[in-house]
């Protein structure tokens, strides 16, 4: 496979795209994050009133709370915290990923626009 699209992805998905991914999921999960109704719960007198407010038209009360709960092992929990940590380093130390996307990136083709750019007349 061609090299440089391998290694901006292994440069870019642990700095960029997995953190922002996870920092999406925390801004539209938002409060309902944080106060998640366990099995338990709707086994409880509260139970018909968690079914009542917690589902909406599109999905019941059970599984918006079995998808809040993966929201919140993916973004919030120390799982996630780790997971975050875990696809930084994966690839290998981000910075040295960096230099090799830089160092075997092919930038002759970049710096001929820019030469041809400047040789314009004005």
């Amino acid at each position: 496979p061609a090299q440089a699209p391998l290694t901006a992805g292994r440069n870019l998905f642990p700095r960029m795209i997995y953190p922002r991914m996870v920092e999406i999921i925390q801004l539209l999960g938002a409060s309902s994050l944080m106060v998640l109704p366990a099995e338990a719960d709707f086994e409880s007198p509260l139970g018909p009133e968690i079914d009542k407010y917690l589902a909406t038209d599109e999905a019941t009360a059970r599984d918006r709370a079995k998808l809040f709960h993966l929201a919140w092992d993916v973004a919030c929990s120390s799982f996630g915290g780790r997971q975050v940590l875990y696809e930084r380093f994966f690839g290998g130390d981000p910075v040295r990923n960096a230099i090799l996307l830089y160092n075997n990136y092919n930038k002759d083709p970049a710096m001929q626009r820019v030469r041809e750019f400047l040789d314009r007349p004005d």
